[in-house]
């Protein structure tokens, strides 16, 4: 019988082009102190150049607009994308979904990998403590990443938190390379949110990860 519900955050309840589209709001600011192009101009360039691939976007822009790769003023736009306070938002899907969840008596679980300070800022800016119970960031747990997924320790935390057994767990999560690993490995149900825009998605998915749902809301058949 399932108990707690965890979430992936990143491209599972959130969109994660939604937090870089945020953030060129104010690198296209900086962008245009090089680039002698309207702010507008520069914001729509990086739009079109995370859709191609959100990778070394900094540098494809300056490379783009034939501007020298400085990696000092590159390093300044990575940390304004990193610490920006984002203007990100739940949809009114997902906030119905975890308030229906708790309603029936679920527990609530998040664990999100990437850099403490930017996924800080994304949980205080979703204002997520609203609706989930405990809160991981792997990269409070530890240095060098030692604790990101597929480490087992965020899944145990969350399990001693609530103080149930591994099977009494379920993961929702897109990411086909390390979200399910762990729960394996523990035990755990999990499933696969089949997202489009998902960044770890665009490659065919090969291995047989057994559950997914293709919508959100398809996590309430899998729990009854």
């Amino acid at each position: 019988m399932i108990k707690v519900v965890i979430f992936d955050l990143d491209d599972t309840l959130i969109s994660e082009k939604s937090f870089a589209l945020s953030a060129f709001g104010e690198i296209s600011i900086e962008l245009s102190k090089v680039i002698k192009k309207p702010i507008s101009v520069i914001y729509e360039e990086l739009v079109s150049l995370y859709n191609e691939s959100p990778n070394y976007i900094f540098n494809r822009i300056l490379e783009k607009n034939n501007i020298h790769l400085n990696k000092n003023f590159i390093d300044d736009l990575i940390y304004i994308y990193r610490n920006h306070k984002p203007n990100i938002k739940l949809s009114d899907e997902v906030i119905e979904l975890l308030l229906h969840l708790k309603k029936s008596e679920f527990h609530l679980g998040l664990i999100t990998d990437g850099f403490k300070s930017t996924q800080i800022n994304k949980v205080i800016s979703l204002e997520l403590d609203k609706y989930i119970e405990k809160i991981v960031i792997t990269d409070e747990l530890g240095d060098n990443r030692e604790f990101w997924k597929p480490s087992e320790k965020p899944y145990t935390i969350i399990k001693d938190y609530f103080n149930v057994e591994y099977n009494e767990m379920i993961y929702i999560g897109d990411n086909i390379n390390k979200d399910f690993i762990a729960p394996i490995k523990l035990g755990m149900q999990y499933a696969l949110y089949i997202n489009e825009n998902s960044h770890y998605q665009k490659t065919e998915i090969k291995e047989n990860l057994g559950q997914s749902i293709s919508h959100l809301n398809d996590v309430l058949k899998l729990i009854r």
